[in-house]
């Protein structure tokens, strides 16, 4: 996979396993900087679903996706949200 720019970044993400990833990651950036992309690499790394939350994302659903014992990454477009 190729990011252009960002070397330094997809070295650390893949330094990551389920012991060192952070509770919270923000990937922020432009339309097209890859942020879907870096997020799907690293679900896939972990081995682990990639859970896309769209904008209507409830309360009640953050609270299960909180308290899920199987490990997944949820990705949330905070833009839609706003």
């Amino acid at each position: 996979m190729n990011f252009v720019g960002q070397t330094e970044l997809i070295s650390q993400v893949s330094r990551w396993t389920w012991s060192t990833l952070p509770a919270a990651t923000l990937f922020i950036g432009e339309v097209g900087s890859g942020r879907h992309t870096l997020a799907n690499m690293l679900a896939g790394k972990l081995g682990v679903e990639l859970v896309n939350i769209g904008d209507d994302i409830t309360h009640e659903q953050i609270v299960e996706y909180s308290l899920c014992p199987i490990n997944k990454l949820y990705l949330i477009d905070l833009e839609k949200l706003l």
